[in-house]
């Protein structure tokens, strides 16, 4: 490998990006819908950076189980289901909505062109720092 080659790999650093949600008009009190995927990466949000595809892998792997597991926790406690009012509850229909785009996370090169027109990251302001 060259130098030239190494120096640019090491500058490289990888986002780690969900997408965005869509706006779902059955929910007018969230207005949360489903991970919209076929969203331009541009569109995404970014969640952390990290020095490594390695790392940000690791970590993608970790939060996609955690959000599984979130999800499997709210089918057996029976949120899925009307409350006794006959709506489902606002603030569980946004967790899942959160935690379905977490599972669609994915790292990306912070060089990647598909990330051309910049993306936002949860804040609203590019993330600080690599972890």
């Amino acid at each position: 490998m060259r130098i030239r080659h190494a120096a640019a790999l090491a500058l490289m650093g990888w986002y780690l990006i969900s997408p965005p949600l869509t706006k779902d008009p059955i929910n007018p009190v969230t207005g949360t819908g489903w991970p919209a995927t076929d969203a331009p990466l541009s569109k995404w949000t970014i969640l952390d950076s990290y020095d490594s595809a390695a790392d940000c892998g690791i970590e993608r792997d970790k939060d996609r189980m955690q959000d599984v597991q979130g999800l499997q926790k709210i089918d057996n406690e029976g949120h899925w289901s009307l409350s006794r009012s006959g709506h489902r509850d606002p603030n569980y229909a946004v967790a899942v909505a959160q935690m379905l785009a977490g599972t669609e996370a994915e790292c990306i090169a912070t060089d990647d062109p598909r990330l051309a027109g910049g993306v936002s990251s949860e804040h609203g302001r590019p993330p600080g720092g690599s972890r």
